[in-house]
């Protein structure tokens, strides 16, 4: 069935709802989650937790391109980047054996409550860096901590002839 003008013009709008990007980052050291709500002037609800505005700048990763995909942010030390910095600092030598978790949430303004995409990323402790004027934080799906990790047998068992005849014949 052949698609007229109309379909094909309906189809290829984007949605003139805003569309609102927030982070979330959380440590166990933190006393509460860093909440930003980016390119944004003033604070705003969503899911019942403030998020603090932030002008910033979001590199989504390329699809395909990367062998670890990362998602950067950069954001000006003005305001929340000498706070997030105190707050990073904050954070003990042994501390950073377990991640920054971050959450990368889209929203907009008809589900306010509820995100229309959610990312959950790691971010590791060279993945933060500042300089005079701005925050430069990169994030990776992998959890850093995974690999230092010795592996469990019990979870990764290792299939043997003698216990799986059917390998033999793979």
């Amino acid at each position: 069935m052949p698609i007229s003008q109309e379909q094909r013009e309906f189809f290829t709008q984007k949605n003139p709802a805003e569309e609102y990007d927030t982070v979330t980052f959380n440590h166990p050291e933190f006393r509460e989650p860093v909440r930003l709500v980016l390119n944004q002037f003033k604070p705003i609800i969503f899911g019942g937790n403030e998020y603090i505005p932030v002008a910033a700048k979001i590199n989504l990763p390329d699809q395909g391109s990367e062998l670890m995909p990362k998602l950067t942010i950069q954001f000006s030390r003005i305001y929340v980047g000498d706070e997030f910095k105190k707050i990073i600092n904050s954070i003990s030598p042994f501390g950073w054996q377990s991640p920054i978790s971050m959450i990368y949430e889209q929203y907009n303004e008809l589900s306010m409550n509820k995100p229309t995409q959610r990312y959950a990323l790691y971010v590791s402790e060279s993945g933060v860096r500042f300089n005079r004027t701005t925050v430069e934080i990169s994030a990776s799906d992998d959890n850093p901590m995974i690999l230092a990790k010795p592996r469990n047998t019990e979870s990764n068992p290792i299939y043997t002839l003698e216990e799986y005849r059917g390998l033999a014949y793979a």
